[in-house]
């Protein structure tokens, strides 16, 4: 698909440039974005939505240095009105009840993981589980858990390669 973003993005021009491929790759990662919000429509409506909480995020991050940001998006998730789905009533309850951590361990361990937006490296001498290669997690979200957001989103997300 990227490959595919590539030539469409070079089509006309005499060769394929570092401006071209990047203009391809935003490309491919809105569409990967979407497809994905089309594949899990049912389950999750505001898909699209939940990923948005980590634009502008580092590539890997520990929950615990995005906690203030995420209680910041879930606010104005809340305040843009979205459709009544899982991911609405599990943001609203949590922050009615001031519950960061409880929407911490649902959205990101669970849906966000689930969904293949992020890998989850649960000990620092551990590799980077991806529920898309069939791994599953066992217990909750800690604080040497490492979240790394899939490579495909990071253009969409507003995330630069060189960050950490």
């Amino acid at each position: 698909m990227f490959f595919n973003e590539c030539i469409r993005a070079a089509e006309g021009k005499p060769k394929m440039t570092q401006a071209t491929i990047t203009q391809a790759e935003v490309s491919y990662s809105d569409n990967r974005l979407r497809a994905l919000a089309d594949e899990w429509i049912v389950d999750y409506p505001n898909l699209i939505e939940l990923v948005l909480f980590l634009k502008q995020f580092p590539k890997q991050f520990h929950l615990d240095q995005v906690r203030s940001k995420i209680e910041e998006r879930m606010l104005d998730f809340l305040i843009s009105r979205p459709k009544e789905d899982f991911i609405f009533h599990l943001v609203e309850d949590k922050f009615n009840n001031d519950d960061t951590d409880g929407f911490l361990q649902e959205a990101f361990y669970k849906i966000l993981f689930r969904t293949g937006v992020i890998g989850v490296k649960q000990q620092s001498y551990s590799t980077i589980y991806w529920s898309y290669l069939g791994q599953r997690l066992v217990g909750e979200m800690t604080e040497q858990v490492t979240c790394h957001i899939h490579p495909a989103f990071w253009r969409v997300l507003g995330i630069h390669p060189i960050s950490t």
